[in-house]
């Protein structure tokens, strides 16, 4: 049934019948083309299809250049089959449709070391003119030749940034399929690319559908956590002395800083920290992200953001439960309920317990934006749906690097 709304859609947008669909209508009963109940339109007449049909308009639907190599791969057989030499180099790669997340893929495919940007195209009403096609040499191409454009630059896989998908050109992708060609979906393949999840064009079937979620179970997880926060509480028990000395010695106030945060499934909690800011830093009720150089942080306090020795009282908030120790960080109730809002998905990464450190912590700098707030929830959601043992350690050697090398902080 599809197939047949594709075939007559492509008639009536066009007005360029198929081969021998006249005669292929005379066979078709009008539950065919209109549906299968009793109280089926009757078909159109045959004089209505040449009225629908735009053959008086100067515009038609062309496959446009947003962006192409200037030297296209020649295929001069024409093969289905690609040469082995194009495999045994960097895979090339059309992407194929609009909107910011395609324009994503085509900058992350710059000079990438396993992937050749062939070009990215899009649909577009353009003017028909007769030097508008010859063999790809300008900037439209035929609406229904894909497959010729893909085999002619020697395309090995096409990313779809298409999200309305009832205006793909099925038959098309299923020719590059079956001509060995592999065809993606632009938001999983931006997740392996990147090792975050795009929000632009993210739907809830794609998180349902698309694998991931493979989680260690509640008590491997806690049991590493309990471990791994005992050991580093040990390694750590010098700072516990010296440190609260120097936050005493630089500012007046308490040494540990207490602050409402959201964690697991939205139940709050108390978090610990070394306070490296003047006391009183905020007014009561005024939420409010911390700034580069920061005027509110104090000299000891400066120090300690540098190398992240102020979360590490967090440990005691593992061993209580509250926290893990890799996760998307606690944010404050004042700002959820805003990101909530402003941010799709947001709350989804309240789904497992927040941690001291995690993927968007070693892969992003900190964040002080609601746009920030949003480029960080792609990772906890890349971190959320491939959750593991291995990645825990992963994230555990990256977060050391990145304290050696104070990235991050403020």
């Amino acid at each position: 049934m599809a197939e047949t709304e594709e075939t007559f859609s492509d008639v009536v947008r066009f007005g360029v019948p198929a081969p021998g669909w006249q005669e292929a209508r005379g066979h078709m009963h009008p539950w065919d083309v209109f549906g299968v109940s009793e109280h089926a339109a009757p078909p159109v007449d045959e004089a209505m299809l040449t009225t629908l049909a735009p053959e008086t308009s100067p515009f038609t639907t062309r496959w446009v250049w947003k962006y192409r190599l200037h030297a296209p791969l020649a295929n001069e057989k024409g093969s289905a089959s690609l040469d082995r030499g194009a495999r045994s180099r960097r895979e090339r790669v059309l992407v194929l449709g609009d909107g910011p997340l395609g324009d994503r893929i085509v900058a992350a495919l710059q000079g990438h070391p396993a992937y050749e940007l062939v070009g990215h195209l899009h649909k577009e009403r353009v003017a028909e003119t007769p030097h508008l096609i010859d063999e790809g040499g300008d900037a439209a191409e035929s609406f229904t030749r894909l497959e010729q454009i893909a085999a002619r630059d020697g395309v090995h896989r096409i990313v779809v940034t298409m999200t309305e998908r009832r205006g793909l050109p099925m038959n098309q992708l299923l020719a590059c399929r079956f001509h060995g060609r592999a065809v993606e979906d632009a938001v999983g393949f931006y997740e392996r690319l990147s090792q975050k999840i795009a929000l632009e064009g993210l739907t809830p079937s794609y998180l349902v559908f698309h694998g991931g979620f493979r989680w260690p179970s509640r008590a491997v997880k806690r049991g590493m956590d309990v471990f791994l926060a005992a050991i580093a509480l040990v390694v750590a028990s010098p700072l516990f002395v010296l440190l609260p000395l120097l936050i005493k010695l630089s500012s007046p106030g308490p040494v540990f800083y207490r602050q409402q945060r959201v964690g697991w499934q939205g139940h709050r909690f108390t978090i610990l920290k070394f306070r490296s800011m003047l006391q009183n830093a905020e007014e009561p009720g005024r939420a409010i992200w911390a700034e580069e150089e920061d005027p509110r942080v104090t000299a000891t306090g400066r120090f300690m953001r540098r190398y992240r020795l102020d979360e590490l009282p967090q440990l005691l908030n593992v061993l209580r439960g509250d926290m893990s120790m890799v996760g998307p960080r606690p944010e404050r109730p004042e700002f959820i309920g805003r990101l909530s809002r402003d941010v799709p998905y947001y709350t989804y990464r309240l789904a497992v317990k927040p941690g001291i450190t995690g993927w968007a912590q070693v892969k992003f700098r900190y964040g002080a934006t609601i746009q920030d707030a949003a480029e960080k929830l792609q990772y906890d959601l890349y971190y959320i749906k491939h959750m593991s043992v291995r990645m825990d350690g992963l994230i555990a050697l990256k977060t050391i690097r990145t304290v050696l090398f104070q990235s991050g902080a403020r």
